[in-house]
């Protein structure tokens, strides 16, 4: 219901998922470790639902640190830091989602969104040939590039790119 929402109404939203998660808080310690996983993790997403991107940053910083195996977390990271305008945050992102599509299982979702997102980021870069050349390779290989939303989005790119 929230990723279809307009920005203000998953703001709200993402507000209220942190009020119920802060009721939680004094119990957090009770958690079993697959618990208190989820909690942080649901605490970091509603952090940055909710605007507060600094905040949400370190939440999923110590996660992706604590769980460095886990898919999800990493991912989340990366899309958290793909937000970021200045070169560095763009590298370090870049560097993120290397590592998701390094442990990604090949050919999986997770793996195409984070080739694309690594293409687009050399793209933003402005290392378009990477971005053109990243993109090239993947159509030899995987022709379909992770299906036909995928395929159109990493076909948009290529454009961009080679203009």
């Amino acid at each position: 219901m929230a990723a279809t929402a307009r920005p203000e109404i998953r703001a709200d939203l993402a507000n209220l998922q942190l009020a119920a998660i802060e009721r939680l808080e004094g119990r957090r310690e009770q958690f079993s470790p697959a618990d208190r996983r989820t909690y942080e993790f649901a605490r970091a997403q509603a952090l940055a639902g909710a605007g507060r991107v600094e905040e949400a940053g370190q939440a999923l910083d110590s996660l992706a640190q604590a769980y460095p195996r886990d898919g999800e977390i990493q991912e989340a990271h990366a899309a958290l830091l793909l937000a970021g305008t200045d070169r560095a945050s763009l590298e370090r992102s870049l560097a993120k989602w290397r590592q998701v599509e390094e442990k990604a299982a090949p050919a999986s979702e997770r793996w195409f969104r984070a080739k694309y997102n690594v293409a687009s980021l050399h793209y933003r870069l402005g290392n378009r040939e990477q971005a053109a050349r990243i993109i090239r390779l993947l159509q030899i290989v995987h022709p379909e590039l992770g299906g036909p939303e995928r395929k159109r989005q990493f076909l948009e790119l290529l454009a961009q790119a080679t203009r």
